[in-house]
């Protein structure tokens, strides 16, 4: 493509938002809600996204920056190719959506014309239940329904065989547009009190396992930033604590630290292993190196990561009479006592710890990209991978969860990019 034509194209691009702008501020169509509406009526595990929100969003920042329209036009083109014939209805939220009863995941969201949409492109066979048409992609173990009147699709996938029966019966004469009856009123209504990029809410078995009775949340972007807002309600049973202010690691690329309860110790070290023997739930790791990137995949226990990282570890423990140092099968872990604060440490300095005592906290992180991509580091794997994360323009990763109120808490996770011209959802496709 030579310059004069990317200069058209450009300008096209710009006209083009321009009226799309226009339109959807003046002439836009009533917006129906169908893809929250239709949402399983019990359902409490779903994501909605406000992709009216999303688009204008986007589309400012191209308005702002058209010379990177060429660039996401390039870098996409194969994506587009894909779904060129199906024409997204933007202004409409879609929804995704995981019912623990069936283990089915549900994906809705609207388009124009969806009758035109070409199935034999996307392997999809029809199938009748009913009299109502369905389609299937085997290879991919999905069902589709088209709803033509209400231009919405369903999507619905499974980890185990999917039944065609079972969704129809589950999923479409049980949800449909005409029945109010059948409405997810909550999500709804949850949805219209928020004008977030995207909500959420999380309450099933696994949650519950952790002492996490309810979380709800929002996600927000920016150029410059991914915002994540999580509230919940917990328990006894929730495994972390706010009793103590959190002892840190300083001079790392990366740090999390944390109150855990007794009960966890086990998904985190070798069992019987000797550092846990007094172990009151405190922890601090900080991240100095990676090594044998490339074994990643293999890992089966969470203690196992740690073979892949150069660290430090601090482990609290409030031992009457604390052995001067433990040997462990991390390596030999040196007793440290500062002020009322007490534990192990290991690869550490005494002075590169410091404790946090603006508020105590459940935990807190933090991963300093920077710092990681200026790593002398040998590692095959890790000189591979560490171009393909660059271009995802990530600056820093911070995270915090703390009790705002009396079985409540908070979490909140910030996503910075470094380059704000460079889009922080689109800098893959830029760069």
């Amino acid at each position: 493509m030579n310059r004069k034509i990317k200069k058209i194209f450009i300008a096209l691009i710009i006209a083009l938002i321009i009226v799309l702008i226009a339109w959807f501020s003046f002439f836009n169509k009533e917006i129906s809600n169908i893809n929250i509406k239709t949402i399983p009526e019990n359902c409490e595990n779903y994501i909605i996204i406000n992709s009216n929100k999303i688009k204008k969003e986007i589309s400012s920042y191209f308005f702002n920056n058209p010379g990177l329209l060429l660039k996401l036009y390039d870098n996409t083109e194969s994506i587009q190719n894909e779904f060129n014939d199906i024409n997204f209805k933007l202004n409409e939220p879609a929804s995704i959506f995981w019912d623990h009863k069936t283990n089915i995941r549900g994906v809705y969201f609207s388009v124009n014309n969806v009758e035109d949409i070409d199935t034999k492109k996307h392997n999809l066979s029809p199938i009748n239940i009913n009299d109502t048409e369905l389609f299937i992609n085997e290879d991919k173990n999905t069902i589709y329904y088209r709803d033509v009147i209400n231009n919405q699709i369903r999507v619905f996938f499974s980890d185990n065989n999917i039944n065609s029966q079972e969704i129809y019966q589950t999923f479409i004469i049980k949800s449909t547009i005409s029945d109010t009856s059948t409405y997810n009123i909550k999500a709804l209504d949850y949805f219209n009190k928020n004008d977030n990029c995207a909500i959420f809410r999380i309450n099933n078995d696994y949650s519950k396992f952790i002492g996490i009775q309810e979380l709800k949340g929002n996600i927000d972007f920016s150029p410059k930033k991914i915002s994540i807002l999580i509230n919940g309600s917990v328990n006894d049973d929730f495994i972390l604590t706010d009793n103590d202010s959190l002892i840190e690691i300083n001079n790392c690329w990366g740090n999390f630290s944390a109150n855990f309860k007794k009960r966890i110790i086990k998904n985190f070290f070798p069992k019987n292993d000797p550092i846990i023997k007094n172990w009151d739930g405190r922890v601090s790791i900080g991240f100095k190196n990676l090594k044998k990137v490339g074994k990643l995949l293999s890992i089966k226990k969470p203690y196992e990561l740690l073979n892949h990282i150069d660290y430090s570890l601090f482990i609290g423990d409030r031992s009457t009479n604390p052995d001067d140092s433990i040997t462990s099968s991390f390596g030999t872990f040196t007793y440290f006592q500062k002020n009322k604060y007490s534990g192990y440490i290991l690869n550490t300095e005494d002075n590169s710890l410091i404790t946090n005592k603006n508020k105590n906290e459940h935990f807190k992180g933090s991963i300093n990209f920077n710092l990681l991509y200026d790593l002398q580091n040998n590692d095959l794997s890790w000189n591979t991978i560490k171009p393909i994360l660059m271009r995802f323009n990530l600056e820093s990763i911070k995270m915090n969860c703390y009790p705002n109120e009396e079985n409540k808490i908070e979490f909140n996770l910030d996503i910075n990019s470094l380059d704000s011209t460079k889009h922080i959802l689109f800098s893959p496709f830029i760069y």
